[in-house]
């Protein structure tokens, strides 16, 4: 019997599924560390092993985390409307809501606020049904923010209020950045 020995640092996962798996963590990790270029490459990966007919939902929102990890992403850039295309061809709507007001935020950001409260007041209703209470507050503290960028005081802070109600023990103190600036 030979043993093949293994050079140190060279594991390979041979399961497919444990691998696309292990590649969303990755990108997700390195995203959130501001590691563009790792997480691109992960996400990148992931979409190569995505099983014949699978969506390509998934894959899509981690490479548009990984390119967007730093918040300078213009909202022109097309992996937004690959993403939330391919999420909401594939009923995934959870990953859309996810995606959405990112670009709606970019929107107002880069000087257009105006169509972000457009895409915000056609997003919420799909966004509250689907009950996923970070999502509802990402959505409001995006709507204050949005128009706090379009000159509204009052509606500014009225969104950033209800969104900073939604999380009374401060769970999502790391996503309260835009609540902070209204």
């Amino acid at each position: 019997m030979r043993c093949r020995r293994r050079r140190p640092g060279k594991a390979r996962i041979r399961d497919r599924k444990l691998t696309y798996v292990t590649l969303s963590q990755l990108s997700q990790l390195m995203a959130s560390s501001q590691q563009v270029e790792p997480a691109v490459s992960y996400a990148r990966q992931m979409q190569q092993l995505a099983e014949p007919g699978q969506s390509p939902c998934r894959p899509d929102v981690y490479l548009f985390d990984a390119l967007n990890a730093n918040d300078t992403l213009p909202p022109t850039a097309p992996i937004f409307r690959q993403a939330i295309d391919a999420c909401k061809a594939a009923g995934e709507l959870m990953f859309a809501d996810a995606v959405e007001p990112d670009l709606a935020r970019r929107l107002a950001e880069t000087g257009d606020p105006g169509a972000a409260l457009v895409l915000l007041k056609q997003i919420a209703p799909t966004i509250d049904a689907q009950g996923f209470q970070v999502h509802g507050y990402v959505l409001r503290s995006t709507e204050g923010f949005t128009y706090w960028k379009n000159g509204d005081a009052a509606k500014a802070k009225h969104w950033a209020l209800a969104a900073l109600a939604m999380d009374p023990k401060g769970n999502f103190d790391g996503m309260s950045e835009y609540v902070c600036k209204v």
